[in-house]
């Protein structure tokens, strides 16, 4: 387990740690979690990633899931969903909060 504050720092945290899921926020400084998620799926694909975030915006899932990420969880959410969120993505699914229109 490591914690990151920013998101270069979460992608040398995970070529140290070599993470199952990383859970990164879409909003870090540096690179954000997109971009930070994009990168972590380039280096190491079998990393399940989860964004966090308090946007509900179909134009950011529908980006965050071309860049790979595994689950989408909105922070008013999260006490309820990020649980059951790591356990879908361990299984192979796509987690996302709520239901979004995404365009693919």
């Amino acid at each position: 387990m490591a914690e990151a504050s920013d998101g270069q720092e979460a992608l040398r945290s995970a070529e140290q740690t070599h993470p199952d899921v990383a859970i990164i926020d879409i909003s870090m400084p540096l690179l954000n979690g997109v971009d930070a998620a994009r990168e972590l799926k380039k280096s190491s694909p079998q990393i399940k990633v989860i964004l966090l975030t308090q946007h509900d915006e179909d134009q950011y899932v529908t980006e965050s899931l071309r860049a790979g990420v595994n689950g989408y969880v909105l922070k008013c959410q999260a006490a309820d969903a990020l649980v059951h969120a790591i356990q879908e993505v361990c299984r192979g699914s796509i987690y996302l909060s709520r239901t979004f229109r995404v365009l693919l």
